[in-house]
């Protein structure tokens, strides 16, 4: 199982701001890149800021993996998997369809 974080825009910005989305996705695999290199380090920012202690922090740190991986198929489906389910427990009104709401990663979309 793979715990996932998707970061999410209208629509109107994905496809009418393409080359803002391609910055912010450039930062993103910058500042992934420092973090997964320096587990230390974001430790003791991260202990400084909650007060949760460093050496736990630095635990936490080194089993993360940080990164971006584009929308896939098979990220879709996992995902489409999830609603279903979500919606066979009546924890949604409706059914999502889960692709319809996405679009093309970018690395395939056109720039």
């Amino acid at each position: 199982h793979v715990n996932r974080s998707f970061y999410l825009a209208s629509r109107t910005f994905a496809t009418e701001h393409r080359a803002v989305l391609d910055r912010l996705i450039g930062i993103l695999e910058e500042t992934d890149a420092w973090a997964d290199e320096r587990p230390a380090e974001v430790a003791k920012m991260v202990a400084a800021e909650t007060g949760i202690a460093e050496a736990t922090l630095l635990k936490v740190e080194e089993c993360s993996a940080y990164g971006l991986e584009p929308v896939t198929p098979a990220v879709v489906g996992e995902q489409q998997a999830l609603a279903d389910l979500f919606f066979t427990l009546d924890l949604i009104p409706e059914k999502i369809d889960v692709a319809s709401a996405t679009l093309p990663a970018p690395e395939t979309a056109s720039r």
